[in-house]
């Protein structure tokens, strides 16, 4: 990570809480038993959006520029990650198999060997949410609280505020697609996606540790849990495995309710209906002195 970015944007700072929408099975990531709390992390070309780090480029490219135009995406993308430099061949296979969006697909593939985003939310009860990420509302939804995050993912992650527009971000030229606009074209999506209301934890892959799936992974403590969200679809086997690891002595949860959600009259939202008391205050290990 370039020694002159912060962990937070000067200009956006989150919320103190953000919210991960999991389904039952990745219960050991997100909720782990007796070790620390795992988020994936997931490089661009893996995600859910065909329109990942895409862009309109507002420059002439015929077969006048053509040489030149994939020089310089050549160099700019090399740049990028020099651990795999990028050639003008390559640039010239990516525009004959990609046409018009061969800048943008060729730019998101580039930047997938070096960065992986984790997605969060401000948001914990909207209905697409619970049925694109949670299982079709099987799941259970969990917010951790940021502050706990900085200083174990200083120095390794950045988050960011996604940023939403009918348009295509634009470009003057293939320069523009430089270290200094990276974490832009990682948080910027199309204004479809705006309900998810998202921010994302952009990290280093050389940075992440591997899964025992092999997946990239960072790590943050238990503590950092503040709220668990479960429906009336959670099963009670999901339900079981919550209480008895915030129950677990050996573990650092320190939440002692479980809120519960349904359908309401909001077809938007699911309706908060109450808290499951899983333990009382007092058996919470207090927190240890820094």
């Amino acid at each position: 990570m370039d020694p002159d970015q912060t962990f937070f944007n000067q200009f956006s700072q989150p919320p103190q809480v953000l919210y991960r929408y999991i389904p039952a099975h990745r219960l050991d990531d997100a909720l782990p038993d007796e070790k620390p709390c795992f988020f994936r992390v997931t490089p661009p070309n893996e995600l859910n959006d065909i329109n990942e780090i895409n862009f309109k480029p507002l420059f002439v490219d015929d077969k006048k520029n053509h040489e030149n135009i994939n020089r310089e995406y050549a160099l700019t993308l090399t740049e990028l990650c020099p651990a795999s430099p990028i050639s003008v061949d390559d640039v010239e296979r990516y525009r004959q198999k990609h046409s018009l969006g061969y800048g943008a697909k060729l730019t998101c593939d580039q930047l997938s060997k070096r960065y992986g985003v984790t997605s969060f939310s401000t948001r914990k009860n909207d209905v697409k949410m619970w049925s694109h990420y949670a299982d079709d509302c099987r799941g259970i939804v969990i917010g951790y609280n940021v502050d706990l995050w900085v200083s174990h993912l200083f120095g390794t992650s950045i988050i960011r505020e996604v940023k939403y527009a009918d348009e295509l971000p634009i470009i003057i030229g293939p320069r523009v697609v430089n270290q200094e606009n990276v974490y832009a074209f990682m948080s910027s999506k199309g204004a479809a996606w705006e309900y998810e209301q998202e921010w994302r934890l952009i990290t280093e892959l050389s940075k992440t540790q591997e899964s025992a799936k092999g997946i990239a992974v960072i790590t943050v403590p238990q503590e950092s849990v503040s709220s668990i969200l479960i429906t009336d679809r959670t099963s009670q086997d999901t339900v079981d495995i919550i209480v008895q690891r915030l129950n677990n002595p050996s573990n650092n949860y320190r939440i002692w309710s479980i809120d519960q959600m349904q359908r309401g009259h909001d077809p938007t939202k699911l309706a908060f209906i109450g808290q499951m008391k899983t333990r009382t205050s007092s058996t919470i290990k207090p927190c240890s002195q820094s």
